[in-house]
């Protein structure tokens, strides 16, 4: 599959058939995009259909007068995308018998678009316009990150463009949610949707904004009830509906959603650490032994969480499942666990802090929010770095 040539991506894959053509003036069920892009002769223009399994992509040469011509046979609108260069694009939506006319120049496509033909691309036009600002607003606090993270007042200054970022994205979501609220039924709000602020940072999911998503797909239903985006939402719509279901059965006698309980015990030396040391951050309450094998071999991954998440407010506390307390030191320095919270009753299967957290086996984890409330359970590897992405990171592509 084809790298996607922007940075908001769709997360909704259609299933459609495309017939591709080239007219000037359409026929029944097909649209046309007749273009001007000055400063492109002889290049191509490349036009990626979203609405389409794979995102065909389509190369339609531009003439020496900067002009090109594009139709397509459908009997649906068109989610396409174009564009000579990554990362700089357009997104129109093509509706059936369409004729679009567009203006650009090669040096930005976006910024310089002047489009008339379809009332749908225009909505798009002004939803991207806002969009690729704060994506560009975004990269320029990664940029600055990166080129300080070593900067000895790194925490403070993490802190201050996490906060920043954190406006940025939800400026951005207030301003997609009354799009969406007030154009419920437009395939801009559906695309919309789809937009992200980093690589990890959808601006809507499912379990978050479950509503929205049911709102635009009741709209789609009503208005476009054959189309393949349609019926692509509503079969995501639902099956996010029955994950959630599913979920919530697995999380029942979880401790999802709860206080977590405080922890105090003593770490190899004897001094006691207590979770509640820990208020304000998220906290990864790691469950662990030195004889358990998929314990140690998570370790690695810890590690490499722990470097790229330690200075936005995130810590790890491990509770060691033990009887030997040299075992366990020997394995802290073994498997270079450096962070400071590492605790155990040295009682094995019988600690009672096991049995606070219901651990029924380990390794066993639970992600705790600022205010001591489970957000997540279990989670391991790509797992646990895309939801501290989610939760720590609004700065696009700082753990990249």
């Amino acid at each position: 599959m084809k790298q996607l040539p922007f940075k908001p991506i769709i997360i909704f894959v259609a299933t459609a058939l495309i017939v591709l053509g080239s007219a000037c003036q359409p026929a029944a069920d097909q649209f046309t995009i007749n273009g001007t892009i000055k400063g492109a002769a002889g290049d191509y223009i490349k036009i990626m259909d979203m609405s389409s399994p794979g995102f065909p992509v389509d190369s339609v040469p531009i003439d020496l007068n900067h002009g090109f011509s594009y139709s397509q046979q459908t009997s649906q609108p068109k989610d396409l995308i174009l564009y000579l260069r990554q990362p700089d694009y357009i997104r129109l939506v093509a509706g059936v018998n369409e004729v679009i006319i567009i203006q650009s120049n090669k040096t930005a496509l976006l910024e310089n678009l002047q489009l008339s033909g379809s009332e749908e691309s225009a909505l798009v036009k002004d939803l991207l316009i806002k969009h690729v600002h704060s994506v560009q607003v975004i990269d320029t606090l990664e940029k600055y990150y990166l080129k300080n993270q070593m900067q000895p007042n790194i925490d403070d200054l993490a802190s201050r463009l996490t906060h920043m970022a954190d406006s940025v994205y939800r400026s951005e979501k207030n301003y997609l949610k009354n799009f969406i609220a007030s154009n419920p039924g437009s395939i801009a709000a559906y695309i919309a949707l789809s937009f992200k602020l980093g690589p990890n940072r959808n601006l809507f999911t499912l379990q978050n904004d479950l509503s929205l998503f049911e709102m635009v797909d009741t709209a789609l239903q009503s208005r476009y009830d054959t189309i393949a985006i349609s019926k692509m939402l509503n079969s995501y719509v639902l099956r996010g509906k029955m994950q959630q279901q599913r979920q919530n059965k697995q999380h029942e006698g979880s401790l999802i959603g709860q206080k977590a309980p405080d922890i105090a015990l003593p770490n190899v030396w004897g001094d006691t650490l207590s979770l509640s040391e820990l208020k304000g951050k998220y906290v990864l309450v790691d469950f662990w032994g030195s004889w358990c094998r998929p314990c140690r071999s998570e370790h690695e991954n810890l590690r490499k969480t722990y470097r790229m998440f330690r200075y936005k407010g995130f810590e790890i506390f491990q509770v060691a499942i033990e009887r030997n307390k040299t075992d366990w030191k020997n394995t802290l320095s073994e498997d270079k666990l450096y962070w400071k919270y590492q605790v155990s009753e040295l009682n094995y299967m019988e600690s009672e802090t096991a049995k606070a957290y219901r651990v029924k086996a380990i390794p066993a984890n639970y992600l705790l929010d600022p205010n001591g409330i489970v957000v997540a359970q279990n989670l391991y590897g790509d797992a646990l770095i895309g939801k501290l992405n989610e939760l720590l990171n609004p700065i696009a592509g700082v753990t990249k």
